[in-house]
């Protein structure tokens, strides 16, 4: 398993680096993941505050969502989606709707707030139009 995540990563570089570059300071890192089976995406904290202290700090009015965890953002490889992201960008076709899509799904999944629905809601629409 170990070995199968580091080839995934190496094939996957430059795939992984763009979506790091397009979600800028969102996340810490963007890496292949291990523990999905299901699931295209998931976020993880990756030291000091846990994503649960953040969506409680999220709640406190004194704190108004300032303080966040460091997110790591972990693909799965075997995720259609990620075959999709991974086709699309082999195209040099624009990845960037597709690759907040999949971090927001990872903000939803863990119950996190999202900053901007709306947006999210056109970039989504927009992907499945263009299936």
């Amino acid at each position: 398993e170990k070995k199968e995540k580091e080839k995934a990563t190496e094939e996957n570089k430059e795939l992984l680096d763009k979506v790091k570059e397009i979600l800028g300071d969102k996340v810490e890192e963007v890496v292949i993941s291990t523990r999905l089976d299901e699931d295209p995406v998931c976020i993880v904290a990756k030291d000091g505050l846990s994503l649960e202290m953040e969506r409680y700090m999220a709640n406190d009015p004194l704190q108004k969502g300032q303080i966040k965890a460091k997110k790591v953002l972990e693909l799965n490889p075997k995720h259609a989606l990620f075959e999709k992201l991974k086709n699309t960008y082999d195209k040099k076709e624009d990845i960037q709707d597709l690759a907040e899509v999949l971090y927001t799904e990872a903000l939803l999944i863990q119950g996190l707030p999202i900053e901007d629905p709306l947006s999210f809601t056109k970039k989504l629409t927009n992907l499945l139009i263009n299936k």
